[in-house]
């Protein structure tokens, strides 16, 4: 099947159910990496098979580690001051310096990305601890880990040379260390946060963080410091609902509170919704027609994530429920639970 195309050279990858969106819900184990693969006829190549594992992880299991490929591209995603030009630019480049690492069966020079990182941290005053972490685990040779710094400069140096991969490195890191200054951030606002105190039968006495914020490290810390629901508004109105995924999986629970701020909005907004479209209908993962605000996703681990616009959605229409009505649904879903 080839590639839809709009325009001259474009093709969608993962964007709004073209060939290559891996969102529609009958084909939701199947990356949209391993769709273009398929396509290009190299899906069984074995040079691809770690990369397409690795898709695999990250984008339906939820799963990506410290300094990998989906690490350095979040913390792009974050950096408002980036245009989506810059991102691609460097998004790109370090796809393409993993998939020649693979392809060429490049062995990983861990003291070269050690030196890089040691070279980096001399301008800083404060070494992060999952930056020590990895520093530590690079110094044995026989360290790896699939689609990490190491193959990105291990490839970008094949490409090029070490002078330009070292300019490279230099920046990406950059953008990196901003996500750990962002974290710092977060933990000061978390202390004047707004904290819900609940009663539930199964969690025991726990607490909901209602907060505006901006800062897309906010959730996390909030989730560090025990809070079994986090629902963070930013200034637009747009609204992301996180749940300790160790406590609450996709459930009853995350179903009822979907359902129910599906609902509230489409009486916020008088919009008809007919008699059979159940509950059923209202739970069902990603969006549906009459209530575009609200995208609910499920990974195969468990990590459960209701989202009103994200990093990579900005353009999804903000909801009209307040922070007030989105807390007032979160806690009746978990009064008997």
């Amino acid at each position: 099947m080839p590639p839809q195309i709009v325009g001259k050279n474009i093709v969608f990858v993962d964007r709004g159910r073209r060939d290559f969106d891996h969102h529609s819900y009958n084909e939701s184990k199947t990356t949209s990496t391993q769709k273009v693969t398929q396509w290009l006829g190299i899906e069984k190549e074995k040079w691809v098979q770690p990369i397409l594992r690795y898709v695999h992880r990250c984008d339906l299991r939820g799963q990506s580690q410290p300094f990998d490929i989906n690490d350095f591209g979040k913390a792009l995603a974050r950096n408002e001051k980036l245009s989506d030009e810059e991102r691609i630019i460097l998004g790109t480049k370090m796809a393409e310096a993993i998939i020649i690492f693979h392809k060429e069966g490049l062995k990983r020079d861990n003291e070269f990305a050690r030196k890089i990182l040691l070279e980096f941290l001399k301008t800083k005053r404060k070494i992060p601890p999952r930056w020590q972490r990895y520093l530590q685990q690079l110094k044995n040779s026989r360290f790896e880990r699939v689609c990490d710094f190491v193959e990105i400069v291990c490839g970008q140096r094949k490409l090029t040379n070490e002078r330009e991969t070292m300019i490279f490195a230099l920046n990406i890191l950059t953008h990196l260390y901003l996500d750990f200054e962002r974290y710092q951030k977060a933990k000061v606002q978390f202390l004047s946060a707004k904290k819900i105190q609940i009663k539930t039968k199964t969690f025991g006495e726990t607490f909901i963080v209602a907060e505006y914020s901006e800062n897309p490290k906010f959730a996390v810390v909030a989730r560090e410091a025990g809070a079994l629901v986090v629902i963070q508004k930013q200034k637009t109105e747009h609204t992301q609902i996180f749940f300790d995924f160790r406590r609450i999986r996709r459930s009853e629970i995350t179903d009822n509170i979907v359902a129910a701020l599906r609902l509230s909005e489409m009486i916020k907004r008088n919009i008809p919704f007919a008699g059979e479209r159940n509950k059923k209908y209202l739970t069902q993962l990603g969006v549906i027609p009459e209530v575009p605000q609200w995208y609910y996703f499920a990974g195969e681990t468990g990590n459960t994530i209701i989202l009103n616009g994200s990093l990579t959605a900005p353009e999804r229409p903000p909801t009209k429920l307040s922070l007030e009505e989105i807390v007032a649904i979160v806690k009746l879903a978990l009064r008997d639970h």
